[in-house]
């Protein structure tokens, strides 16, 4: 009753404050409710009893018992002590990878299923297969062979990545032929032009975040696309810039069809 109750709240560790706060003293009631009618007293003796009892079967989901556990009996020791911190597990196994480390569980629109932060799309509620196969898998496969490797050497040559301070996308775009200006009245997507003379400059906000990198890397791809005379596709574009971000859509591409 007590694991029941647990899934059927969901992964509880990814709620606001206020409402995980409802959780722990949910959860808490139930605890004093189960051991005072099990007369239960240690959490010890919970696991004997959990551990060895049979699975909870749950169809189309794989349920950590003792993540559970884990999970529950950390709450209730930080609501004694407020310093016992919670477990980086879920409850929930990923159901792609199968993994219960990370407690961020996403659902995935199409397919229904549960994903953990490596195997859901950024930026979207999709598992990576469903985010990667419609908009890819139409694109050639040399195309895509050849727009990711420019992508890996472009990042290991001016030492680019997700993390990389954006002072250093802008040396790299100035080699390849684009200005960069930063403004807080320039448009959140960003805006690129080509003036009089045939220099390209890239306008945006100055924000050092993640929707600032993906900006930069666009525009990264686009200056490359120039420099090959490749036609501008969007979705290659996008490729591109996921391949910079480290996002493993070629192994996505490979996923089996659930």
């Amino acid at each position: 009753m007590l694991l029941q109750a647990l899934l059927e709240i969901g992964d509880f560790t990814r709620v606001p404050d206020r409402a995980r706060e409802r959780h722990y003293l949910f959860l808490d009631d139930w605890r004093r409710m189960v051991w005072e009618s099990a007369r239960i007293d240690s959490w010890a003796r919970t696991r004997e009893l959990v551990l060895a009892a049979a699975p909870i079967e749950i169809p189309a989901r794989q349920f950590s018992r003792e993540a559970a556990l884990a999970l529950f009996e950390a709450n209730h020791r930080h609501r004694q002590d407020l310093i016992t911190p919670l477990p980086n597990v879920s409850m929930i196994a990923c159901q792609k990878c199968g993994r219960f480390e990370g407690r961020e569980r996403t659902r995935c629109e199409v397919c229904r299923r549960m994903f953990c932060g490596r195997c859901r799309a950024r930026q979207t509620e999709l598992c990576l297969g469903d985010y990667a196969k419609p908009r890819f898998a139409k694109l050639p496969v040399d195309s895509r062979t050849g727009a990711a490797a420019a992508a890996r050497k472009i990042c290991t040559r001016f030492r680019l990545d997700e993390h990389t301070r954006d002072d250093s996308f802008v040396r790299a775009l100035s080699e390849m032929g684009v200005e960069v200006a930063f403004a807080d009245s320039n448009p959140a997507e960003g805006m690129e032009a080509v003036d009089a003379k045939g220099k390209w400059h890239f306008r945006l906000r100055h924000h050092e975040q993640a929707s600032t990198k993906r900006l930069l890397f666009a525009a990264i791809a686009r200056a490359h696309f120039r420099s090959t005379g490749v036609t501008h596709d969007p979705e290659m574009e996008t490729y591109f810039v996921d391949i910079c971000l480290n996002v493993p859509v070629e192994d996505a591409l490979l996923w089996e069809s659930s």
